[in-house]
Formats: structure tokens, sequence, C-alpha cells
């Protein structure tokens, strides 16, 4: 499955633990999964549009992932509202040949469907600060 998915399995199989404290240390398991995926930072990457992010800093502070992050528009600095904080992040994406599927009920007696996802750190990391930032700028 993936180091962070059978480390979530494993709290939710623990029958020694509540419902609030599963989530809790699931949502633990998963900001601590960024720090420790041993992602050289600062790291930067292309998102389109002439906009570029690097994830300067990322540290676990204790129950969330917090995060610095710069972000350049065709070469300008843009201003950001740093730290970033992100609660329970995701660490699965899609992928069709991805080992978790996920399956939902159909709206209103509509069909269900199906997602398959893989664990990708990285992946999940370049989606989650895209979206951060792109909600910051106009």
């Amino acid at each position: 499955m993936g180091v962070v998915r059978d480390a979530i399995q494993a709290v939710r199989d623990d029958p020694n633990l509540t419902p609030e404290e599963k989530r809790e240390q699931i949502r633990h398991i998963r900001a601590q999964a960024f720090v420790a995926a041993n992602i050289n930072f600062p790291v930067s990457f292309p998102v389109g549009g002439g906009l570029t992010i690097t994830v300067v800093t990322a540290e676990f502070n204790g129950a969330d992932l917090v995060m610095t992050l710069a972000a350049k528009q065709g070469g300008t600095d843009l201003v950001l509202n740093n730290p970033f904080i992100f609660v329970n992040p995701p660490t699965h994406v899609p992928d069709p040949a991805g080992d978790y599927i996920k399956e939902s009920g159909g709206i209103h007696g509509g069909s269900s469907v199906s997602i398959a996802y893989s664990e990708d750190l990285l992946k999940a990391l370049r989606t989650i600060v895209t979206d951060a930032v792109r909600a910051q700028i106009p």
C-alpha cells in the first residue's frame, strides 16, 4: 500500500483508541510524513502560466504541517501570507494504476464512482501548495 497508508490503517485498527484519538493520530501521521520524506527543502517547481513556487521550509509543529512558501509570477516575487498551515494534508493523488481504491456512492441514486489513488508525497505536496498559492493571487 504505502508507508503512510499502512501507518494510518494500523491506527484505524487499534481497538484501544477512541475515534477522536484515531482522527488526531492520523492527522499527525499525514503532517509528519512530509517532513520525514527526505525532500530536500527548499524545492521549487513550475506550475504553469509563468508561476513558480518554492517550498522554503516544512516542519511539523506537533499537530499540523507548517510551510514557508515563496512564489514568482513571470519573474516577479509575489507577496504571500506565510506561514501556510496544512491540517490533515493529503498524501495520496489520483492515479489510474493506484493500489488504493475509493468508492463513493452516487448522488441522488446515481451510479457510484471508483477512483484509484497512489501514495506520492511529492505530487501531493505540489498539489496542496499550488492550490494554496493560487488562492492568494488574483
